[in-house]
């Protein structure tokens, strides 16, 4: 399998949109009740503009598939600033057919790289809970119990984490 991870550009946002359209409804599913997912998917399932145009956004793909994808923001998910050297980790993902198989750690490997070359020592990230696992074998630690709201009044159960990471030498 030969993989390439490289920056997304905006004009990769139908690419990214059907990725987080074909995952999500099938990973979150043994986590989410079904009316949950109905009221949250149509909020998560479009890729960011911001984010693709940020080059903080990676695509991790499979001779030209798309197999994950993710990045990190200086921004949280509402658009409020983080602290200094810290970065949201957001919209990651990977394709239903390719998960458990180290992927999304490389993906994630990438991203981290990316950010503590740019100063980033903390990272935060609100998981969802089928992500948490995950994010914790990624060396992120709970934080606490979250409900965030997508629009509408539409809540979603997540968990926020963090991972500090000792500054680059």
């Amino acid at each position: 399998m030969t993989l390439s991870l490289r920056p997304a550009q905006p004009s990769d946002a139908p690419r990214v949109t059907a990725l987080l359209a074909q995952s999500y409804p099938v990973l979150l599913a043994p986590d989410y009740p079904a009316q949950t997912l109905d009221a949250v998917l149509p909020a998560i399932t479009r890729a960011r503009p911001s984010l693709l145009a940020g080059k903080t956004y990676f695509l991790l793909e499979e001779q030209g598939a798309l197999r994950a994808a993710g990045g990190w923001s200086d921004t949280d998910p509402w658009g409020g600033a983080c602290a200094p050297e810290t970065a949201h980790i957001r919209h990651v993902v990977t394709a239903p057919g390719h998960v458990r198989q180290g992927l999304g750690r490389r993906l994630m490997t990438g991203i981290c790289a990316d950010a503590r070359a740019q100063g980033i020592t903390r990272f935060e990230c609100y998981s969802t809970l089928t992500a948490r696992l995950f994010y914790a074998s990624c060396g992120f630690e709970e934080v606490a119990a979250v409900v965030m709201t997508l629009g509408r009044g539409v809540e979603f159960p997540a968990v926020h984490m963090r991972r500090i990471c000792a500054p680059l030498a």
